[in-house]
């Protein structure tokens, strides 16, 4: 033991004797570690966890497949006729649930605000096995019209709102006008995950929600056999039964409901693990991310094999005279082994404390599609992981070292000393082994991060189909108590709009049901008179109820026609985008004034055409029809208004509107489309700013380690260039020796990591938008780039190595 303690100690001196080594060491592992474990924190929070529930392995989410028009809409929401009958008819559940996201205005209680909300089926909580920290759940019946005005809030709004004061249970609040009675509080440590579950589900919010309400299913919609598919169901599969058991069962049930409906059309349900659905397309990217941040690491571990190869040359003399005075080979081995994991050892534990602050880096920068940030932390199995990672990246730059040194013969290495003789060839060729490693690596994050970044700028510069730079938008939801009736909602608009008009600072200002960028919701069908397929085969469209000064508020192109005017409240009329005209009328030069129908039979005429415009900033255009805001009032709106300088400039202006009409109204954030555009591409700019960053640390590293290489190469030779200069090779002569001894790895290098790129291409496809994995600039610009940095590393020892004086080189050692 005695022993131990001395070689632990001789290692510390040793380590003291090249601070600069063990300084440059400890921290490039401890940001790698560090790094690396942080973005190890994300993934395993966000995907590999278990759901913090009970048994959670055993929760679902299902959907529905209409294979008719799978290629757009692969999955569909829940239709609540289909969900009814489930809950009848299917035996692989234990329950089913239903949820809906909502918003309700919360008054009476200060200021009005609107709260976030979820309408559930009664069973929820029950299902989740979920017990509030005070108060109940729901019960059996509490889902019924009549019985529903009960909520339970989260332990947040109790602490924010209501000073945690527990005689809030049992007592009432108001909501949207109404009262409900307030039956129980969630725990503290209850997150609800932010399932996308409205409409479509297609890029619009998650939400995390305060209230939660039961949902009344109204016998219209529970009659309608196709009705619209609107709702997110939860399910609890029983111990013995497997997903792909319950999706036959509920595909048997979902063929005899379009066979007792008589519709001839194919109906299947998909069954998706909850946490799986609720990851949805963030998985890959951050699996990529942490592949890169792997990689960087490695990049830094070949980086120090390379420093501690040069140091084992160096001190190949010292070893060998400890083997000759009786040390074994073995004894040399543990002694470095015992450096290298010291070093490591340092670099774990100042990795920990880095990880903890890239974390809380990562967690603010992170977009909130990103699922589950709010459990994201360093636990145990990130701490195991963490120390799994120190021991394998010890392994990693330190074992070869240590090797090649136990490996020494005392015989030629002091005969060598004697002669300064250059560096073993063997040597040399693992050092630049390891430089065409780091090289290839650092290829792949290059193109990784180009190919993000040429991505995200194309995402931007693409036409969105609107010019709104000084437009100001706010949520609005008219309470149904108060505004039950579509008269009472319209006259309200009308009179909000007449109101921001007449305000100078407003230039003009519009409502609609749901702004651009923020997913596809409302599809309805659209097909011309005559038309005899079966509904579900006819094209889709996206509507959209506004009002008249809409398409000059956002900067949306009127190409034909007109929009809404008075004379429009009598009749059906609409206003659709180029791309609805061309798939109805692909042969009409104009349509004004033809007809088209919708789902439910409805003829419209049309009196105008716009400009098409994105539901998703990285998807297509969508066909849209835009109604007037009379023809179908919605109790829910977005008012968009545009100033005349700043968008904020008249922000009071339309507080002040909504409260003149309507003090107990609350006006949520407001926002312009500039941040809109910028929520709607965070997911893309969050991995393009982190691939971006871990290419250019590869980069910085790689350039490191080939200028370490030379440097040390040079100074081994320095002898060797000074005969050569003696019999007459000129300075340009030694410059192209050193040049090609550096650059021939890294060409091998980067000729592997084109490689690998290309054969990476498959898994990138998904995160890129109108650019292909394999993109010939992007692949050239990397190796530019590459050629340049490994150029200048190596350029810099040659000129050194070329300007040496023979004289002073015969005098070497």
């Amino acid at each position: 033991m005695m022993a131990f303690f001395n070689e632990i100690k001789y290692a510390f001196r040793q380590l003291g004797r090249n601070p600069s080594f063990t300084v440059v060491a400890v921290l490039t592992l401890a940001i790698g570690i560090g790094a690396c474990t942080a973005m190890f924190s994300v993934v395993n929070g966000a995907l590999l966890r278990p759901l913090a529930f009970p048994g959670s392995d055993r929760l679902v989410y299902i959907r529905e497949i209409v294979p008719a028009v799978a290629e757009k809409y692969p999955t569909l929401p829940v239709s609540a006729n289909h969900f009814s009958e489930w809950r009848q008819r299917c035996t692989s559940f234990e329950s089913l649930s239903l949820v809906s996201p909502d918003a309700m205005n919360l008054t009476g209680r200060d200021e009005p605000e609107r709260l976030e909300a979820m309408l559930v089926s009664a069973n929820l909580f029950d299902m989740l096995k979920v017990q509030p920290a005070i108060g109940r759940t729901f019960v059996t019946g509490e889902d019924q019209s009549g019985q529903d005005h009960v909520v339970i809030i989260s332990y947040g709004l109790w602490q924010r709102k209501f000073n945690g004061d527990p005689a809030l249970v049992g007592s009432t609040i108001t909501l949207d006008s109404e009262p409900y009675t307030v039956i129980g509080v969630l725990s503290t440590g209850f997150r609800f995950p932010k399932t996308r579950a409205r409409a479509l589900d297609m890029g619009e919010r998650t939400l995390q929600p305060d209230i939660f309400k039961p949902k009344v299913l109204n016998q219209q919609e529970l009659n309608e056999h196709m009705g619209q598919f609107n709702y997110g169901v939860i399910g609890r599969l029983k111990s013995d039964v497997t997903p792909a058991q319950a999706t036959a069962e509920l595909n048997v049930i979902a063929a005899n409901i379009v066979k007792e409906a008589g519709i001839n059309m194919d109906l299947r349900a998909a069954v998706t693990p909850w946490r799986d659905w609720i990851v949805g397309n963030s998985r890959k990217g951050l699996w990529v991310l942490l592949a890169a941040i792997t990689s960087v690491l490695l990049i830094a571990c070949l980086n120090l094999a390379i420093l501690c190869l040069v140091r084992a040359e160096k001190r190949s003399f010292d070893s060998a005279i400890r083997t000759a005075l009786g040390a074994s080979k073995i004894r040399l081995l543990r002694q470095v082994l015992i450096e290298i994991l010291l070093i490591a050892f340092m670099s774990g534990v100042l990795g920990v404390l880095t990880a903890t602050l890239i974390l809380d880096a990562l967690i603010r920068m992170a977009p909130a599609e990103i699922p589950r940030l709010d459990e994201v932390h360093l636990d145990g199995y990130v701490l195991l992981f963490a120390v799994v990672l120190t021991g394998v990246t010890a392994l990693l730059f330190g074992v070869l070292p240590a090797w090649r040194m136990a490996q020494s013969h005392p015989r030629e290495v002091l005969a060598a000393g004697a002669r300064s003789a250059t560096t073993a060839k063997g040597g040399l060729r693992v050092r630049s082994a390891l430089v065409t490693a780091e090289v290839g690596l650092g290829v792949v994050l290059l193109v990784l991060a180009g190919l993000l970044l040429s991505s995200f700028s194309r995402v931007l510069r693409a036409d969105k189909g609107f010019d709104a730079p000084a437009v100001l938008a706010t949520d609005i939801v008219l309470p149904w108590a108060r505004y039950g009736g579509q008269t009472q909602r319209a006259n309200f608009y009308q009179a909000l709009l007449t109101r921001l008009e007449s305000t100078p600072s407003v230039t003009s200002a519009a409502i609609i049901s749901a702004l651009p960028l923020q997913g596809e919701t409302w599809v309805d069908v659209a097909y011309l008179p005559g038309d005899t397929r079966p509904m579900i085969e006819k094209p889709t469209v996206n509507v959209r109820f506004i009002s008249r000064a809409y398409f000059q508020t956002m900067g949306i192109p009127l190409l034909a026609g007109r929009t809404f005017n008075d004379s429009d409240r009598s009749r059906k009329a609409a206003v659709i985008s180029e791309r609805l005209a061309r798939i109805l009328w692909p042969k009409q030069d104009s349509v004004i004034g033809y007809p088209f129908l919708n789902d439910n039979k409805e003829e419209f005429e049309v009196i105008g055409v716009v400009g098409d415009v994105r539901a998703n900033a990285d998807g297509q255009s969508v066909a849209l029809m835009y109604r007037s805001y009379w023809d179908t009032s919605r109790p829910q709106v977005v008012i968009v208004a545009r100033a005349a300088g700043n968008p904020f400039s008249i922000a009071g202006s339309v507080r002040g509107a909504v409260h003149e009409l309507d003090a107990d109204l609350p006006v949520s954030r407001m926002r312009t489309m500039r941040e809109i555009l910028d929520d709607s591409v965070a997911q893309r700019r969050f991995q393009m700013i982190l691939a971006s960053a871990f290419a250019g640390t590869a980069l910085l590293l790689a350039g490191l380690g080939i200028y370490g290489v030379l440097s040390f190469l040079v100074t081994q030779r320095t002898r060797e260039m000074g005969i050569r200069m003696a019999f007459g090779a000129c300075q340009r002569d030694v410059l192209c020796i050193i040049l090609r001894q550096g650059m021939i790895p890294v060409v091998i290098g980067i000729a592997t990591g084109v490689v690998g790129a290309l054969a990476l291409g498959r898994v990138l496809a998904s995160l890129l938008y109108e650019v292909s994995p394999h993109d010939p600039l992007t692949m050239l610009a990397v190796v530019g780039v590459l050629v340049i940095v490994a150029f200048t590393a190596c350029l810099i020892p040659a000129r050194r190595a070329a300007k040496i004086d023979p004289m002073e080189a015969l005098r070497y050692e």
